[in-house]
């Protein structure tokens, strides 16, 4: 996939939940299984400005609640919503660079 005039390196991803974004998506990374978690909150009446990103030891399930999933898992990083990029449908890629700061961690 290419972005614009120079090579982006982008990851696939799966997504559990959208709305504007995905506020909730799995990547492979490494052998690490992450899920990008971003929360409603019920007291701001919006989503999280920001990620929970999740190292889990398996992927989320195709059908169902990721919550289990995320229980068994450990979190690795925060990240802010708007400096994740990704593919023009916002469904099946992020941009590697921009979520960098995560995957140094690990």
């Amino acid at each position: 996939m290419r972005g614009g005039m120079s090579e982006v390196e982008w990851l696939p991803i799966r997504y559990g939940a959208f709305w504007d974004v995905p506020r909730l998506f799995h990547l492979h990374w490494r052998g690490s299984h992450l899920v990008f978690d971003c929360n409603f909150v019920d007291a701001a009446d919006e989503y999280s400005p920001e990620y929970v990103v999740f190292s889990v030891p398996s992927p989320p399930p195709d059908r169902g609640s990721w919550q289990p999933c995320i229980d068994t898992g450990v979190a690795v990083g925060r990240i802010p919503v708007d400096q994740v990029r990704f593919d023009e449908t916002r469904r099946r890629f992020v941009a590697k660079a921009s979520i960098a700061s995560v995957l140094g961690t690990l």
